[in-house]
């Protein structure tokens, strides 16, 4: 038994699927609460850069996307 079950034994590591990006998502699941897939996370310091918006909009929609993502 590794010492990180005895201290979060309610916790479950998965790896995702990779379907567009060259990275594997990380998934952590709680046996005690499950809030659902987080489908976009950012740094909060990403956002005080005044184009980074505009930038990520911009490359979101310059992929040609077919199915589903599932």
């Amino acid at each position: 038994m590794t010492n990180g079950y005895r201290k979060w034994p309610h916790i479950k590591q998965y790896i995702q699927y990779r379907e567009i990006c060259d990275h594997f998502a990380i998934m952590l699941k709680s046996s005690i609460k499950d809030w659902g897939l987080k489908p976009f996370r950012s740094l909060n310091v990403w956002y005080m850069v005044v184009s980074f918006k505009e930038f990520v909009k911009d490359k979101w929609d310059s992929y040609n996307m077919h199915g589903n993502g599932v």
